[in-house]
């Protein structure tokens, strides 16, 4: 009875394993939290059971140690984290793609090679999404690669998978948000929710992961901030700066520095960080880009603006320095109430 009770626990390990064995091809996407998580968790019952994996990362950064690394190490599962950490608006989409092909190339060796019964490509419908590799391509070499090895498992993690991914997939599972703990003013959790670097609050600026997605109108923008349902996870300076730059130019400069004030007020109230609100920086900027719209020519599209304008973008060396000494912006008293810049301020050469 034991002995039987043994075997049939062990049945998958027999030589004929890769023969009986049906691959799958598994899809984790959606905007919800788990993607990543979810993999990791078949990874670990598939290293329990004695299969040969490997996960590669396509976006955390390789100069970056996760919880996940510890783990796999401890059990001796192969990770090759590659990325150069996660990006929103990239300011240098060659290197991103330079990056992506890279690691896809890594992918393509470990398929190719024949020694795997598991692997998990993380990020990379990311990185599909953004089209830094040729979907088709990739389709491709993944019906090659199962075709020659029905008995490999592959499995895929990022939000926005395309249809022709989720087409060729067995298995796609969509994670939906319902509540996060970050909207409640709960940042990351060390062991439970990943810790990352740009995930804070500085100055009254919200920034967040910055991972990027398909980009909003002006107008959605507009309601979803109206609404304080823009995730406070991607409500980085730059998207801070565009929802300025849009209740400027739909009010005007008194009814629109009131409006954003106040819609950026509640915005803080609703992600549970109240006291992160900046009277004097806000209205500094709203101001600024006021001062900009009026003298660019430029001025109705916001992307043409933003390039016209990259100093007000730069947060570490930011503008106010010009208008405003250090201690002034750091004193409470600024943060509670407007206060008129005590540096004189260097107005652009109108010529």
């Amino acid at each position: 009875m034991e002995s039987s009770a043994k075997e049939k626990r062990y049945k998958w390990r027999r030589e004929d394993y890769k023969e009986n064995t049906h691959g799958l091809l598994i899809v984790n996407t959606g905007n919800g939290k788990g993607k990543t998580t979810a993999a990791l968790g078949v990874l670990f019952r598939a290293a329990g059971r004695g299969m040969n994996c490997c996960m590669i990362q396509f976006m955390k950064s390789k100069t970056d140690r996760y919880g996940e690394h510890e783990a796999c190490e401890k059990l001796g599962i192969e990770v090759h984290t590659m990325g150069d950490g996660f990006t929103w608006d990239t300011q240098d989409p060659a290197q991103d793609i330079k990056t992506s092909e890279e690691t896809w190339a890594l992918c393509v060796e470990k398929m190719r090679s024949e020694e795997y019964d598991l692997l998990v490509f993380d990020e990379l419908v990311y990185v599909l999404d953004y089209k830094f590799l040729n979907l088709n391509a990739v389709l491709a070499e993944i019906k090659d690669i199962r075709a020659k090895q029905p008995h490999l498992h592959i499995i895929m993690t990022g939000r926005n998978a395309p249809p022709e991914l989720i087409e060729a997939a067995d298995l796609v599972t969509e994670m939906t948000e319902i509540k996060h703990p970050f909207n409640a003013g709960i940042f990351a959790q060390q062991g439970i929710l990943i810790q990352n670097r740009s995930r804070k609050v500085v100055d009254g600026f919200f920034v967040g992961f910055r991972f990027r997605r398909k980009p909003m109108t002006d107008q959605e923008l507009f309601e979803e901030f109206e609404s304080t349902m823009v995730d406070a996870s991607l409500f980085d300076h730059r998207t801070h700066i565009r929802c300025a730059w849009i209740y400027l130019k739909k009010f005007g400069l008194h009814e629109g520095m009131s409006r954003f004030s106040n819609a950026l007020k509640a915005f803080a109230k609703a992600k549970g960080a109240p006291n992160r609100y900046h009277e004097t920086i806000t209205l500094a900027f709203l101001m600024i880009i006021n001062e900009r719209i009026a003298r660019e020519d430029n001025a109705e599209d916001f992307e043409r603006f933003a390039s016209a304008n990259t100093d007000l973008f730069d947060w570490k060396n930011s503008v106010l320095r010009t208008y405003y000494r250090g201690e002034t912006l750091k004193s409470m008293f600024a943060r509670k109430n407007f206060v008129f810049p005590d540096r004189v301020g260097e107005f652009r050469d109108e010529g």
